[in-house]
């Protein structure tokens, strides 16, 4: 082990090309002697430091965006459920009049006024109640005659206005 600088000097000069031959077997013993020297540890070690540090900054930061996400979620999820509940209490009260004006409408006539009302498409309800867009359509004109409307009126509009 070298004691001082000279020392140390002194072995690496010996490692140079005309004593050492090939260049991994002098990198090789370079390291050996940083190694002893104590040097070699704070080579190895700040690399590894450095990238630790990167990575916490890096992992701290992901951890504030992903808490600002948080918060932004939770009070889309509580508009969401506010607006729900609305929408619930106005769906019952509109399903009320629209049976009390019309008695002989069926559950499916109920659903499927409700999805109009809320102003779904053809393709919306269709994939909304697992049936074909035409069906929807045949419903539809049923609906328009069990609510005994003519084809010039809007059935969105007119269901819209009962509520």
């Amino acid at each position: 082990m070298a004691s001082n600088a000279e020392e140390l000097t002194n072995m690496l000069s010996l490692t140079q090309d005309s004593v050492v031959k090939g260049s991994n077997h002098r990198i090789f013993i370079n390291l050996i002697l940083f190694l002893q020297a104590g040097i070699g540890l704070s080579f190895i070690i700040v690399p590894f430091v450095i990238a630790i540090y990167h990575n916490r900054a890096l992992l701290q930061r992901l951890n504030k965006r992903m808490a600002t996400y948080q918060k932004r979620r939770k009070k889309q999820a509580m508009k969401y459920e506010v607006e729900l509940k609305e929408d619930t209490i106005s769906e019952e009260v509109f399903l009320k009049r629209l049976l009390q004006i019309h008695p002989n409408l069926t559950p499916h006539d109920l659903t499927l006024c409700t999805l109009l009302r809320q102003n779904y498409s053809s393709k919306e309800i269709a994939e909304e109640l697992n049936i074909t867009p035409g069906s929807v359509n045949t419903a539809r004109y049923r609906l328009r005659k069990k609510l005994v409307m003519e084809r010039e009126t809007d059935l969105i509009m007119y269901l819209r206005k009962i509520a």
